[in-house]
């Protein structure tokens, strides 16, 4: 499951977002290599450890997206929550 956050896109990238909302909310952040730049560590956030929720590009083919260097420090996103439940069947 993927919900985005009602369509409201913001600038920064995922620590702006995540280190803030860790600060004010408590959880968990959950640290790993970007999935579009490996050389630049992501960070997620989770309150239950049952959703996560990110901080992602709106598009990454933008033009400033494409420019690798400015893109890894700051870009238009939104929230992305994702379930880390397997789903029944």
């Amino acid at each position: 499951m993927s919900e985005s956050n009602n369509g409201k896109s913001m600038w920064g990238n995922c620590w702006t977002w995540a280190i803030p909302k860790f600060l004010r909310e408590g959880g968990f952040l959950v640290v790993s290599w970007s999935a579009r730049r490996n050389y630049v560590p992501h960070v997620s956030w989770t309150k239950d450890l049952e959703t996560v929720e990110e901080f992602v590009p709106v598009d990454w083919k933008d033009p400033l997206n494409k420019t690798k260097f400015v893109s890894s420090f700051i870009f238009k996103g939104y929230v992305n929550k994702k379930s880390l439940k397997p789903n029944a069947n």
